[in-house]
């Protein structure tokens, strides 16, 4: 078969799986392609276009890997067909609007979804049609020229939308901006404004406002300004609806940084007779009136918050999707907790950060015994150069702000360059680029450095002290605001000597008592090191009479995998295997939990744990099990071990990729510690502590746990790798 034909094949059958969503388009779009394999036509493929969207119109949303996979699909039939056939000039034109218009789709569902880098891969593929050039972005004007003039419908129309989405995702990603300008300028002539313009064209200076609020240019703001109040007095008689959309623009940045009243422009979006505002822009309008208010109406902040998460418990249909749309909407919270901040107002901040962390998760705000918690409520205002940090103990919140020591994008730089990632500073005059040797971390040489950057940016000497007063038994909860993956447990827990967790849900329930343990070791047979983790953990459960149930490599089959992870007699779940996070697509970041299958972090998330009276304990101790996504300003509310946290199971993961030797070393002293009786705080801290001691201190310790004679102390022994270095010890993270 040839590549068109096998292509055809692959969208029949994945109609064939997917029918039950549409079936009478499913069936109709078989036809088509039974009829295509007998000769690929222009008329065939626009037929084919029209019930394949019918179709995708009916798969929810939250299905995005069906729609993702039909797009890709059917992206390249059409660049098959172009290939392969001779179209007329203006038969291509139609075909690269209908790609252009299907990407455009794509990345409009990936991005409401909470996707945005994702969208940007779509977004991208649908402009590429209409592309002169990828570096420098350059559009090909003249081919959307003689397009116009061929009539095709929805060309300018296509681009116009496609050029929003980017300045919207630009404005997101941060990496873009130069971009971003470069298509406005060559694309504002296809504009039509004033009493010509519809809804295309309202969005293009919509959109490209709100990314001169991340990065300003005051000639062109200028322009956008104007156009934007034009267009505001024709919309408000003529379409209520987008003089409401354009006002909410000019309650952003950009207004502020172009002289505009935003409390006005907020009461005029609320007051634009008979507009239907959604919800989301509801509550960013509410927000921006009442946060510039002197003294908080805090009941009223309130109820606009907990009437956003309750619209996203009720349009989210798991708790991934919840998690998504959390992460992608925090920066509600976050303007309510900088606003209480900067009135002194500190106890509410707390409130809210807690309220948009764990409110879906235990399904109620969860607040009644938050007093009486301790928690941590780190700050890391890069871009202002300073960090702030709300300490609340004993019914108590105070206050600490330090200037940072170090420049942000020379923070940011050292970051990337030991995590191997690229993590963006939005509002950056030269956005970041990615590096040019972009692979995984961490780089074991840039350690130290990356460890004097951080104490140095976050000054955390001035709260070793007051940390310190808090008694060793009990567990400070940190929540970082936004979530930037920053080792802040692990330094202050070293620091403090104190036991810290990352808080993701509410008011941890008292630790479970060992009794029963599950072991998932190696199922791929190629971590060599587990396997002496394994031996050790088992050493140990056997000494202290403790039940488990041990599997490796071929014994661990996808389908045993599923039925222990959702038995709830097991107190403590082990697994030692390869993990894989997707940043740009977090739901589907897997585990290999068998030699040929893995799951997926939504698959996993929906093996519902259960109620126990106790939580459980999971240890992942497998790479990157503990980073969350770093996109928009945000916190950190998807990852593997944040997604699977709950009020029924705490999560130990680890925030990079992790050597095989040094995750077995970890796993043995925690093992050790939790059987002593350590509180999982606790243990996963005082294992720290011990790895930062370096390599003859966890000689003694395993070989008085394990004895001399040990596999794992002679591998020690005969290993080059400083275990007292940030890259080893920081790594791991207790979720709950």
């Amino acid at each position: 078969m040839d590549i068109a034909t096998i292509t055809i094949e692959e969208l029949k059958r994945n109609f064939r799986i997917f029918e039950l969503y549409n079936s009478d388009d499913a069936m109709k779009c078989i036809l088509i392609c039974n009829n295509l394999k007998e000769g690929i036509t222009f008329s065939k493929l626009r037929i084919l276009n029209v019930f394949f969207n019918a179709y995708l119109n009916s798969v929810p949303t939250d299905q995005y890997e069906i729609h993702t996979n039909f797009t890709v699909l059917f992206n390249a039939l059409l660049n098959i067909s172009k290939e392969k056939e001779s179209f007329s000039i203006k038969e291509s034109l139609v075909l690269d609007v209908d790609y252009a218009t299907n990407n455009y789709y794509e990345a409009l569902i990936l991005s409401s979804i909470g996707m945005p880098s994702l969208s940007l891969d779509y977004e991208v593929t649908g402009l590429f049609p209409f592309l002169a050039s990828e570096d420098p972005f350059t559009i090909n004007i003249e081919k959307i020229e003689v397009a116009m003039k061929h009539n095709i419908a929805g060309v300018r129309e296509i681009i116009m939308a496609l050029s929003s989405n980017f300045f919207y995702l630009s404005r997101i990603l941060g990496h873009n901006y130069l971009q971003a300008h470069a298509l406005y300028l060559q694309t504002k002539q296809l504009l039509l404004v004033g009493i010509d313009a519809n809804e295309e064209d309202i969005d293009y200076l919509c959109y490209y406002g709100s990314l001169l609020g991340a990065s300003y240019l005051p000639d062109i703001a200028n322009e956008v300004l104007s156009a934007l109040k034009e267009q505001y007095s024709i919309e408000y008689s003529r379409n209520p609806n987008q003089a409401t959309k354009i006002a909410e623009v000019l309650t952003s940045e950009f207004a502020v940084l172009s002289g505009e009243s935003i409390v006005e422009w907020a009461k005029k979006a609320l007051s634009v007779p008979k507009a239907e505002i959604k919800l989301q822009s509801l509550v960013d309008l509410k927000l921006t009136v009442l946060l510039k208010e002197e003294i908080l109406n805090k009941k009223a902040i309130w109820r606009t918050l907990v009437t956003m998460l309750d619209y996203i418990n009720g349009n989210t249909s798991d708790e991934i999707g919840n998690d998504l749309q959390r992460q992608r909407l925090s920066n509600y919270p976050i303007r309510v907790i900088v606003r209480a901040i900067e009135l002194k107002d500190y106890f509410f901040a707390i409130r809210c950060a807690y309220l948009w962390m764990t409110y879906q998760k235990g399904h109620g705000p969860g607040l009644a015994r938050l007093s009486e918690q301790t928690i941590l409520l780190a700050l890391p205002l890069f871009n202002l150069q300073k960090s702030v940090f709300i300490f609340h103990h004993n019914s108590n919140s105070h206050f600490f702000e330090v200037d940072n020591r170090l420049e942000s994008e020379t923070f940011i730089s050292i970051k990337n360059k030991f995590e191997g990632n690229w993590t963006v500073l939005l509002g950056q005059v030269t956005p970041s680029q990615p590096p040019s040797s972009h692979g995984k971390g961490p780089i074991i040489t840039e350690s130290d450095r990356y460890e004097e950057a951080l104490r140095q940016m976050l000054s955390f000497e001035s709260l070793t002290n007051i940390l310190k007063q808090v008694p060793k038994s009990e567990v400070i909860r940190v929540l970082e605001v936004p979530g930037l993956n920053l080792p802040l447990s692990s330094l202050f827990g070293i620091l403090c000597e104190r036991s810290m967790s990352t808080l993701v849900s509410d008011e941890p329930q008292s630790r479970t008592e060992i009794n029963k343990v599950l072991i998932w070791c190696d199922p791929e047979g190629n971590l060599f090191d587990a396997y002496r983790e394994k031996e050790a953990l088992e050493t140990l459960l056997n000494k202290n009479g403790i039940y488990f149930e041990s599997y490796s490599f071929t014994q661990c089959s996808f389908e045993l995998f599923l039925s222990k992870y959702v038995d709830m007699k097991f107190d403590l779940v082990w697994i030692m295997c390869h993990a894989n996070f997707d940043n740009n697509d977090p739901p589907s970041s897997k585990l290999n939990v068998s030699k040929d299958q893995y799951i997926t972090l939504r698959s996993l998330s929906l093996l519902r744990v259960k109620e126990r009276i106790n939580r459980r304990l999971l240890v992942l101790n497998a790479c990157e099990s503990g980073c969350s996504p770093i996109r928009y300003t945000a916190m950190g509310h998807v990852g593997l071990s944040q997604s699977l946290a709950n009020n029924f199971q705490s999560v130990v993961g680890h925030l990079w990729p992790v050597s095989s030797f040094v995750a077995t070393i970890f796993g043995t002293l925690l093992m050790s510690k939790l059987i002593e009786g350590a509180s999982w705080a606790e243990a996963v801290n005082n294992v720290r502590i011990d790895i930062s001691k370096g390599n003859k201190h966890i000689e003694v310790i395993l070989t008085s746990i394990l004895g001399a004679e040990s596999q794992l102390v002679e591998s020690l022994l005969n290993r080059q790798e400083e275990l007292n270095k940030l890259v080893y010890w920081a790594s791991p993270n207790l979720y709950e």
